[in-house]
């Protein structure tokens, strides 16, 4: 007798396994396109909403880009000591993203669930990632001279007159302003802003929409091909109104403000705001040459040299050039400004930006969709 194997009911068989219930069907789907999207975020493209001024004109505060991530090798989240190979490097005049120097994690956990949660409840309010243009590399001798010429390595950068603007600024009731930008007499665009300040805290009342506040002139100039703009300001001011901007290096200062720049580009900046640091003229270099601190010197020309706790020799930060001061850009760093020269907040202020905490470079604006298109 010729027994056949037994063949299995596959209808029998599906009927007795538990079927997936909507609600875990749509968590799983959910999941799956949250881990998707965040792996896209993290190794190929991010999302980037522009916060504030400093890059105007080709880039205007709320302006959102698409973000190449990993063109110059991805920055990982949290663990912030590594990063994977990058396909190229920056050139100057590249616009280019990185993480803010002197960003200060909220702690892991909470960058962790600001960034599954793609930023939108504000869970790491600090600064993070900012937009400027490279202008120096490791090496260069970077100065800005009181009427905004840039000059590197000792040769002046061509430029020429581009454009005068005006900027007007109006209320349009709470914190938005309506900022319309004008060549001439003509109107080449408008656009809205948050304002975070409360300086002008009498026009947050609704009551005053429509109210003008004020307007800047501007001059703009091409530069290498790119636009930047300088405010339209009376000499005399420069000092106490862009002391710190232009000109820039600033020689002959006071005490007190070399251990302002130590605390920002030293302590601050290459440090990382671990330790302390040693304020003193060059004078003094032969008695403090032996001890193992973190050193800061300089002479009443207005050149300074640092040398970190390790090192034996000093290394220069603000050099004297045909009787010009630079300032010296050092090894695995990159100079950065904005192209808004006299509102940003870059490398004039707290110092470089490491080669590996460069994050990325814009690919497109994607909004306002009147201004789709790359950036220069």
């Amino acid at each position: 007798m010729r027994f056949w194997p037994f063949k299995r009911n596959k209808k029998n068989e599906d009927e007795t396994k538990p079927k997936k219930g909507k609600i875990r069907e749509h968590i799983e789907l959910f999941t799956s396109a949250l881990f998707i999207a965040l792996l896209i975020r993290v190794f190929l493209v991010d999302n980037n909403e522009i916060p504030t001024g400093s890059m105007i004109p080709n880039i205007l505060e709320g302006d959102r880009l698409f973000v190449n991530r990993f063109l110059y090798g991805v920055r990982l989240p949290v663990l912030n000591n590594w990063k994977l190979p990058a396909l190229g490097s920056p050139d100057p005049g590249d616009v280019v993203v990185f993480q803010y120097p002197l960003y200060e994690s909220p702690g892991i956990i909470r960058e962790i669930l600001d960034l599954m949660t793609f930023s939108f409840f504000g869970l790491d309010p600090q600064p993070k990632n900012f937009v400027k243009r490279l202008i120096g590399l490791p090496g260069d001798r970077i100065r800005l001279d009181k009427r905004g010429v840039l000059y590197i390595n000792g040769k002046k950068v061509k430029r020429r007159f581009y454009q005068s603007r005006t900027v007007k600024t109006y209320s349009k009731g709470g914190r938005k302003r309506k900022i319309e930008i004008y060549a001439g007499n003509k109107k080449i665009y408008d656009y809205t802003k948050i304002e975070y300040s409360s300086a002008d805290a009498v026009f947050q009342s609704n009551s005053y929409k429509g109210q003008f506040l004020g307007s800047e002139n501007y001059t703009l100039y091409k530069e290498n091909g790119r636009i930047v703009q300088y405010l339209q300001i009376v000499d005399k001011l420069l000092d106490t109104s862009l002391h710190l901007l232009r000109p820039y290096p600033k020689a002959g200062m006071d005490e007190y403000f070399y251990k302002k720049i130590a605390e920002m580009y030293i302590r601050k900046n290459m440090l990382q705001g671990k330790g302390t640091v040693v304020v003193a003229k060059y004078s003094e270099w032969k008695t403090l040459k032996n001890k193992d601190v973190n050193l800061f010197l300089y002479n009443r020309r207005g050149e300074a040299w640092y040398r970190l706790k390790g090192q034996k020799k000093l290394n220069k930060l603000f050099e004297m050039i045909k009787g010009h001061l630079y300032v010296v850009v050092p090894k695995d760093s990159y100079f950065m400004m904005g192209d808004n020269r006299d509102f940003s907040a870059d490398s004039r202020i707290w110092g470089f930006v490491k080669k590996g905490y460069v994050t990325g470079a814009p690919l497109i604006r994607y909004w306002p969709f009147g201004r789709f298109g790359t950036v220069d």
